[in-house]
Formats: C-alpha cells, structure tokens, sequence
C-alpha cells in the first residue's frame, strides 16, 4: 500500500537491499575509508557521499570530511534534497529520486570508458576493481 500511495504522488526510491555501503565496498574489493575506519577518511583525495547526511545523522564525521577537504580532497554530494552536508561541499549534484542508480551507471560507464576500472571478472567475482588494484 505505501509503494502505492508514493507512485501516485510520483517517482520515488524503494529499498530493495539492505547491504551497508561498507558491504558494497568490500564486495568490489575497494576499502572504505568511513566502514573501517573513519580516521582513513582524512587522507582521502575525493569522497563521495550519495544519498546520506553525514553533518545531521552522522555529526563526528565531518571533521574528518573537512580535514580531508583542507588537505585538498574534492567532496561531492549526490542527493535529492540540498542537505547540511551539501553546503560543505566542492560539488553538489541533485538527482531525482530514483535517478541515483542512473548516475552510477553513467559514471561507470564513464570509467570504463577512460580505462579508470577493469570490467568483467577481475577479482574472480564478477566485480569491477579498480585498474591495478592486485598490483
């Protein structure tokens, strides 16, 4: 019924999985400057924030973006709505909701194409990696 009433006001995101960005992370074989440890964030030179709202729901992080980005890393935001978070940022890019999975798809894409990742069964589970990420 819920699903309903949304798709009658108009488009709208649905969870359909419950796995933790730090999941999906470990499952492309990337390590995840905030699932591990979040001191790593500092020394990160982009952080992409999708669909969160680290400086309303996850306070303590954000000294740690903010060092990042004093230290020069590029910090993006991909939301539907302009958050606190978002007026910290180098880049803010609003997505319709449901859009987001779009945008990750092109920027795969877009990887892909600049041979920035490998594609097919580069780490033996079907995940892209990062080029030369096995040395």
């Amino acid at each position: 019924m819920t699903e309903q009433f949304f798709a009658s006001i108009g488009e709208f995101t649905r969870i359909i999985d419950s796995s933790s960005s730090f999941e999906s992370f470990e499952a492309m074989g990337i390590e995840s400057g905030v699932g591990g440890n979040p001191l790593k964030i500092r020394e990160a030179s982009i952080i992409i924030i999708s669909g969160a709202n680290p400086a309303a729901t996850n306070i303590h992080l954000i000294p740690f973006i903010i060092e990042a980005k004093v230290k020069g890393a590029k910090v993006v935001v991909i939301d539907p709505l302009y958050t606190q978070t978002a007026e910290l940022v180098d880049l803010f890019i609003q997505v319709r909701p449901g859009g987001d999975g779009i945008l990750a798809g092109l920027l795969l894409k877009r990887l892909l194409e600049a041979e920035v990742v490998a594609g097919g069964f580069v780490d033996g589970k079907d995940h892209l990696c990062p080029k030369n990420f096995y040395g």
